[in-house]
């Protein structure tokens, strides 16, 4: 038992200053980094509605996927919170 804790406290001290010294690095802001992420062009493959064969190819750049994806968020969002009853009822 006595070993097993010696081991644990030495591995502690070999350790511990390697992660103390990558938390003291601040994280580096690249806006060119950013900006070429963004640029980055992603293609997805679709499956079409009934059919199990088709499948489209859709292309867009890493901004143009997010900004989608925020409008389809805001939209299910929206037709969540404005749910009503129709002239027939609910």
């Amino acid at each position: 038992m006595a070993r097993i804790s010696a081991l644990a406290l030495a591995s502690m001290i070999v350790l511990a200053p390697v992660s103390l010294h990558a938390a003291d690095e601040p994280a580096k802001a690249d806006p060119a980094g950013d900006k070429a992420k963004s640029d980055r062009v992603i293609c997805k493959t679709t499956e079409e509605l009934g059919t199990r064969l088709k499948r489209n190819r859709v292309c867009k750049t890493a901004a143009e996927w997010n900004t989608e994806r925020q409008e389809n968020r805001a939209m299910l969002q929206r037709m969540q919170t404005n749910k009503s009853c129709g002239v027939d009822g609910c």
